[in-house]
């Protein structure tokens, strides 16, 4: 299926547990980088049908399924 392709890291690897809230979405700018809590995606034509297409409920998977997280809230078509 379609992938998202996630941006630069702002720092150290960011560690991600059972039940953590993060937010995901379109980096706003370059500074915009991954961080604890926020990972981003380089703004596409594809990265951005997939966010946008993305409702509370859809399962994503990262890093070719070793991880799988699902969508809480929709904060706008950019912001999981």
């Amino acid at each position: 299926g379609p992938k998202f392709r996630v941006g630069e890291l702002a720092g150290d690897p960011v560690r991600l547990n059972n039940h953590d809230v993060l937010e995901f979405g379109i980096a706003k700018d370059d500074s915009d980088m991954i961080r604890e809590g926020r990972i981003t995606m380089k703004a596409t034509i594809e990265q951005n049908a997939l966010v946008k297409g993305c409702e509370v409920g859809t399962t994503l998977l990262i890093e070719d399924g070793l991880m799988e997280v699902k969508v809480v809230e929709k904060l706008s078509d950019t912001e999981l």
